[in-house]
This record gives C-alpha cells, structure tokens and sequence, in this order.
C-alpha cells in the first residue's frame, strides 16, 4: 500500500511524500521533489563575471549568502586574486549569520512545533510564548548580523569580486559584538531544548563530506575531506562526486563511488575536520553529535 503525504509543509521548497508498506512495514520511502527547474547553470551563461554572485544568490533566500560568496570564491580563483585576512573574517561572519538563521527557521519553526504537538509556530505562542519570543530573537540576531555585513538581511549587496563595495562601521561590529554576548543564554537553552525532545530511535550511516579550514569552523577551505578517508583538493570534487536525473524529482541526486554522503554541521562534526571550543564541547557530548 502506498500512503502519499502532498505537499510537505515544514521544508524550503515543494516535496511530496511516498511511502510504501507491505505488511505494515516501510519498504520504501521516497521524496518527490515537484519545484519547477530553474536552470541557473544555462542562465549564468555569457553573463559577466560582476553579475555572477547577484544571479546565483537568487537560488535561495535562506541560504542566498553561501551562494553570493562561493560564486564570488570561484571567480576570484580563476583570475588568480589573493583575497585579504580583513574580507575572509567578513565574509565568515556573513556566513555565520546566515547559519544561525537557517538553523533557527529549521528548529523553532520546522520541527520543534511537531515534537511539542502543535500545529505550527504561532499555535506554539498559545502555550509556550517564552520559546516563540527566543526564537524571534535569535532569528532577528542572525538578520542583524547578514544585514551589517552584507546590507541588508536577504540577497547580499556589499559584497564583490575581491572584498566589498562597502566595509560595516566599527560601531557596527561593536554592537554586533554586544548582542551575541546577550544571545548566549538563548542560543545554550535552545540547545537544551532541542536535547530534551523526544527523538526518533534512527541512525543513517553515511560517508561524511566537508571542506578543511585551518582557521576554524570549515565554512571555507581548499581541501575536501571525509570519514573515509578521502582527501583531495576542494576543485577535484566532480571527478569524486556523480550527479544524475531521476523521475521523481526535478533536483539532482548526487553520490560518491556510488553511496551516498552527508554533508553540512553535522558532517563537519563527525569527520572531524573542526573541533569544537569548551563551550560548543558541553553540548555536543550529550547530543552525541559526532558519533
């Protein structure tokens, strides 16, 4: 019997659910991506190079930052630029509230509403206000830190080939500096909450992908390695990753020598290419999260 779920409600995008049981028992549970294909790679095409980041941060509004800067990246390593310690640091903020973000919107507003019960966010505000009003702040927090650095909090405009057209105030930074100190207390009763929840007995084993940054938490870097072993220059990935059609969605699948792999925060954790500081280490030992 096959039990179809429309229109999935809690992701960024348009999915459908498949499920078929046999006996009671789950054979096979299949995602149907439904988006209309974009083709960014044939837009991007006999485009200049200064029009290339605009373009591809419209890929996605949630993570339209990583787009902007990994397009920036790749045109600054084919005219051979160095790029300054000053944009790296820049740029890795940017990230960062990005990150926190995108994170934020997946915890409080995808999947805490269904552990506790409810229907969404705002039915949340019914019983559980103080959550609500931490994950506004925490949301507005990374807003706040994309909009310093990039000028506004969604699709980047400060950014360009070789730094930025505009460089945050000092004053900026400072107050940037003062409000993550206050977000301390939020950002660890988050991760308390998240700890406490009732989790699913699953486990996925998979090969675990990320890049090599010996600065610290590897949002940039030029090696690619993984819990298998692998560890190649970062522009060698296309001969180790295969991307391929299939039916039922209209985004690619991707995998490498075959199976497939994780990437992403937790992928960083468990190859062990980024460890995390005292304070990140009391928290991931009791989420278990590297193992």
């Amino acid at each position: 019997m096959k039990v179809q779920v429309p229109y999935l409600s809690r992701i960024e995008g348009h999915a459908h659910l498949v499920v078929d049981t046999k006996a009671g028992e789950v054979v096979e549970c299949q995602l149907e991506v439904v988006e209309t294909p974009r083709f960014f790679e044939k837009l991007l095409v006999g485009r200049h190079y200064s029009e290339v980041a605009g373009l591809a941060s419209r890929i996605c509004g949630v993570c339209s930052h990583s787009h902007t800067l990994v397009s920036l990246m790749a045109t600054e390593r084919a005219f051979g630029m160095e790029i300054s310690e000053q944009v790296t640091s820049l740029r890795r903020l940017l990230m960062y509230g990005e990150v926190l973000q995108s994170h934020l919107l997946h915890l409080y507003f995808m999947a805490v509403p269904d552990y506790l019960g409810v229907n969404s966010l705002l039915a949340m505000a019914q019983s559980r206000r103080d959550l609500v009003a931490r994950a506004l702040r925490l949301k507005k927090l990374g807003s706040d830190i994309c909009e310093v650095i990039g000028g506004r909090p969604v699709h980047p405009v400060t950014t360009c080939v070789g730094g930025f057209h505009r460089f945050p105030e000092a004053s900026e930074l400072q107050r940037l500096r003062r409000h993550l100190s206050k977000a301390l207390p939020d950002l660890e009763q988050t991760v308390e909450l998240i700890a406490g929840l009732d989790w699913p007995d699953f486990c996925h084993q998979a090969e675990c992908l990320a890049l090599h940054d010996s600065d610290g938490y590897p949002q940039f870097g030029d090696t690619l390695i993984s819990s298998a072993g692998l560890q190649v220059p970062n522009d060698c990935y296309r001969e180790m990753i295969r991307e391929y059609v299939v039916p039922h969605s209209t985004a690619k699948h991707a995998r490498i020598n075959d199976e497939t792999y994780m990437v992403g925060p937790l992928a960083r954790l468990r190859q062990g290419s980024f460890t995390p500081g005292p304070r990140g280490r009391r928290f991931t030992r009791p989420l278990a999260l590297n193992q």
